[in-house]
């Protein structure tokens, strides 16, 4: 009777004993999993929204440079950008926006809808990450994480580098908010709550390495022992567990959709539990031995069942949290649950649940407005680059109607051919020619600093002044000298030009040239290429003040032809960034011979269109040819 008491005894107190040490590590693999889907989200969701907020601001930074460049130039153009950029501010959470020059001085500084006075000096650039960067043209855009100033407060910029026009564009926002969708999400809070139950004595993640996850923020030690069990974990690939005399410590693992390990949690929980448990079962045991043994066995599945029954309950929870259905796991009850803080430890995942179910609802409002937001910023700039474009291509048609009908003009014995192609709707390129004489002819061929709408009237503002000029002079350097003159007490904005200016005289048949900083034209016939030398090119227009230009004559025979071309030519780049280069240029002119005009400008424009595949245009460019009939 004794033997089948103690047999009784022994058998229902490893059946309890068991019972814990299942539960245990199925709570802990619970646990593994909630924290898995933590991570999770706490890795991919602030990244993702970093990016939206970041591209959003790029956006809005270039819909600023293009709408600089667009009022560049106009009497009240300033006024009006900084009137659109406080109204910006005052209405988004744009909080500074910053527009500079091509040297780096502040234009504008709009900040909480107030304007900071623009400066030239170079001593006032805006004290900002990347600028020098951008002012380098090493960078076309820096982007600025959120960060926390010395105010305590959260921002983000960003900044980026205006292609047609250089200048840069600095916008900041405030991102308190993003901070604190960042901290809502993260396993911190979690760790805590669970720490703050009495049967948890430590819980620690790991890496693969065995090193503290950097989501863990807090200072843990990790014993040797405590490394043993996770190591075996490792190697057999499951849940294992370790029943010390005061402790049951259980590794389980952080796997990743594929099922690779990425870590583990490693858990020490209380052993009192089990020796509480197994008194009672002592106790119970001893009044119910004598009712037998199959009311013994009766009451050990009974107890087996309560235990596993709420664990079951939080197996499916976790679960349907996998799937992004929280309804089941806030409906869970701690009615009927027994020991191990298994009802602490329901109350603790059924809050989690709530939690994470309400910020996952917080960030799809969030994510909905600032989508609607970035909707609604891209409609006004296509409906911004739509009436750009269109004043763009009227820009071109007129500078195209400005051009010369008829190259060169009329005048008998000469023939001759030109185009221009410019890099952006309108260019800095021009070329022009005119009668002095009956027998006496101008051709000009121009380039203005850079590209776009400013250089375009630079160049027509020249044009104009040239015509007037050679009204009463009729040496090319000196008409030259005379334009540069005027050219620098109209140039507001610094630009220059570099120039030719050719007179070409059929009956001395003579071609009398002067230049301003200008590739010399080429002269070339059935034999070959001419080279014209002891000339000097002379400085650019509208830099130095009295600016000296020379006089150079030139005999021509019949059939021979005169190349005048613009360095957007000769410096063409190709995809792998190689330019055409001067020598060959003049190596396919010398096997052209003395073609028609026409026929020779076709070829030459082939040329650089071969070189340069399908790499972008990257400067205006402009032939002209003239030819002795």
């Amino acid at each position: 009777m004794s033997v089948l008491f103690l047999g009784a005894l022994l058998t229902i107190g490893l059946l309890a004993r068991q019972s814990v040490i299942a539960q245990a590590t199925q709570d802990v693999e619970i646990l593994a999993e909630v924290i898995k889907q933590v991570l999770n989200r706490e890795s991919t969701i602030p990244v993702a929204l970093e990016l939206t907020v970041s591209d959003d601001m790029v956006t809005t930074a270039r819909l600023v440079a293009r709408w600089a460049e667009s009022l560049e130039g106009l009497p009240d153009g300033q006024a009006s950008l900084n009137g659109g950029l406080a109204d910006v501010v005052q209405r988004t959470n744009i909080q500074r926006a910053v527009v500079t020059d091509s040297e780096g001085a502040v234009q504008i500084d709009v900040k909480n809808a107030e304007q900071s006075e623009s400066s030239p000096h170079q001593g006032l650039q805006p004290e900002m990450p990347g600028f020098s960067q951008l002012l380098a043209g090493n960078e076309s855009v820096v982007i600025q994480t959120s960060e926390r100033s010395e105010a305590g407060h959260w921002f983000k910029t960003v900044g980026i580098r205006s292609v047609d026009v250089p200048r840069i564009v600095y916008l900041e926002r405030d991102a308190s908010d993003l901070k604190r969708i960042k901290d809502a999400i993260g396993v911190s809070d979690l760790i805590q709550l669970l720490l703050a139950q009495s049967s948890i004595q430590s819980l620690i993640l790991t890496d693969s390495n065995l090193q503290p996850l950097s989501a863990d923020d807090r200072a843990v030690e990790f014993a040797e022992e405590q490394r043993g069990l996770v190591r075996q974990m490792f190697s057999l690939g499951m849940t294992v567990t370790e029943i010390t005399e005061s402790t049951i410590n259980v590794a389980s693992p952080i796997a990743s959709p594929d099922g690779i390990f990425q870590g583990a949690v490693y858990v020490s929980l209380s052993a009192k539990p089990i020796d509480e448990l197994l008194k009672r079962i002592v106790r119970v045991s001893l009044l119910i031995f004598f009712i037998g043994v199959s009311v013994s066995g009766a009451l050990a599945f009974l107890v087996s069942t309560r235990i596993a029954a709420p664990i079951s309950r939080l197996n499916r929870a976790a679960r349907a949290i996998k799937r992004g259905n929280y309804e089941f796991a806030s409906n869970l009850k701690t009615e009927g649950t027994q020991s191990f803080g298994l009802r602490q430890l329901i109350v603790v995942f059924r809050d989690m649940a709530s939690r994470v179910k309400l910020r996952e609802e917080e960030l799809d409002v969030l994510v909905q407005a600032r989508n609607k937001e970035l909707q609604e910023k891209n409609k006004l700039l296509l409906e911004t680059q739509s009436l750009m474009n269109e004043q763009l291509n009227l820009a071109r048609q007129l500078q195209h109607a400005s051009l010369p009908a008829v190259f060169p003009a009329y005048c008998e014995g000469l023939g001759g051919a030109a185009k221009m192609l410019p890099a952006l709707q309108v260019g800095g390129d021009f070329y022009d020619s005119f009668a002095l004489s009956t027998n006496r002819v101008a051709v000009v061929i121009a380039d203005v600093s850079g590209k776009g709408v400013a250089a375009a009237f630079f160049a027509s503002v020249a044009k104009n002044l040239l015509r007037e000029i050679t009204r009463n002079h009729h040496s090319p350097a000196v008409c030259l000298n005379h334009l540069n003159e005027a050219l620098i007490e109209q140039n507001p904005i610094s630009l220059f030009i570099t120039l030719s200016f050719a007179i070409f005289d059929t009956e001395s048949r003579t071609m009398t040239f002067a230049s301003a900083g200008h590739p010399l034209p080429i002269i070339f016939d059935d034999y070959g290429v001419d080279h014209i030398t002891g000339h000097d090119a002379g400085p650019a227009l509208g830099i130095i003040d009295n600016a000296v230009f020379q006089d150079t004559a030139v005999v021509l025979k019949r059939g021979d032809s005169v190349v005048f071309y613009t360095d957007g030519v000769t410096e063409a780049v190709n995809e792998g960034e190689q330019e055409l280069s001067p020598e060959k240029f003049e190596d396919f002119l010398s096997t052209l011979g003395s073609s028609h005009p026409k026929t020779t400008l076709d070829k030459l424009l082939d040329l650089i269109a071969r070189h340069a595949g399908d790499a972008p245009q990257s400067d205006d460019i402009t032939l002209a040819i003239v030819s002795f009939e």
